[in-house]
């Protein structure tokens, strides 16, 4: 009888178990993108992006990198609008061009150090929005029309990171 009883809390154990990191994992696949804090753990920190102007267009670059073509240039504003009640900070931005032959460019990434330096200050207040304008040069090795993907990432206030990506097309 002794190892009956074991058997049973063992079983039920087992089934309590299963039942929480099946309750986790449904409740964490909701805020995906969101923040990797889990919920009651911290804040859920959130952001929405937008790309301004909505048509990117090429301008010729004024210095040339490419030996064998004219790079250019694609000015454009991150807009980022903070729906959170804590303040953001903009972690990174990563920019990957890919023709319109499927050839993709290099990966150019701006960590904060970087951005800070840029822009002076990254912080985007609780509720509130902030423009970050970026404008790299592109083409090298490649044509001029294409995509343009865009990763943009936060952290909040007690460590909770959140992410976006767009992709826009470039005529």
């Amino acid at each position: 009888m002794h190892c009956g009883h074991r058997l049973s809390l063992l079983l039920l154990t087992f089934t309590m178990s299963a039942s929480i990191a099946a309750a986790a994992c449904g409740e964490y696949s909701k805020f995906k993108g969101r923040s990797p804090v889990a919920p009651g753990l911290g804040s859920m920190s959130t952001f929405t992006l937008a790309v301004e102007p909505t048509r990117l267009l090429r301008r010729p670059a004024v210095i040339s990198a490419c030996p064998s073509q004219q790079t250019f240039q694609v000015p454009f504003n991150l807009r980022l609008q903070n729906e959170s009640s804590s303040a953001l900070s903009l972690n990174q931005v990563r920019f990957q061009f890919m023709d319109s032959a499927g050839f993709a460019g290099p990966s150019m990434a701006m960590r904060q150090p970087d951005l800070v330096n840029h822009f002076g200050s990254v912080g985007i207040p609780p509720l509130g929005s902030r423009e970050f304008p970026f404008s790299f040069p592109l083409g090298c090795a490649t044509q001029q029309t294409g995509n343009l993907s865009i990763f943009v990432e936060t952290i909040d206030t007690v460590g909770g990171f959140s992410g976006r990506t767009s992709t826009h097309p470039i005529r």
